[in-house]
């Protein structure tokens, strides 16, 4: 449902509802731990972006991401995300070797935009989906 709200599927876009079912789902004992993990990384991406309902929280994206790609059933998006900021040092030290490990990790788990990245790096681009500045 919040995916639905997020991207205004068959609803009306609402990023704040989406924000606030996507907290509820990584705070249930009731949802499985791949949909949790999933949940995680969406919502990271709200704190490393920021916006009117979630200040901009780098650390706590960082914290998502990281706690995303545990278990036995790791979020490819939550990767790629930790990856990138790793690659950039957004919220956590830059390390580009370890970034694209991660985003590599990612791509074989086949996250599109993680596939992407992985392309353009290999291509010598110095910016990835031209961020990074």
């Amino acid at each position: 449902m919040a995916d639905l709200y997020r991207f205004g599927i068959g609803l009306e876009k609402d990023a704040s509802k989406a924000f606030e079912l996507y907290s509820k789902v990584i705070n249930s004992d009731s949802i499985d731990e791949d949909l949790q993990n999933n949940a995680r990384a969406k919502l990271g991406t709200y704190y490393l972006d920021g916006g009117s309902f979630a200040e901009k929280d780098t650390s706590e994206a960082i914290a998502l991401f990281q706690k995303s790609t545990q278990g036995e059933s790791p979020s490819s998006l939550g990767m790629f995300f930790l990856g990138y900021c790793t690659y950039y040092g957004l919220g956590i030290d830059m390390d580009k070797v370890r970034g694209t490990e991660l985003i590599e990790k990612a791509a074989n788990l086949g996250q599109p935009e993680a596939i992407q990245a992985i392309k353009d790096i290999r291509s010598g681009k110095k910016d990835i989906f031209g961020a990074g500045s």
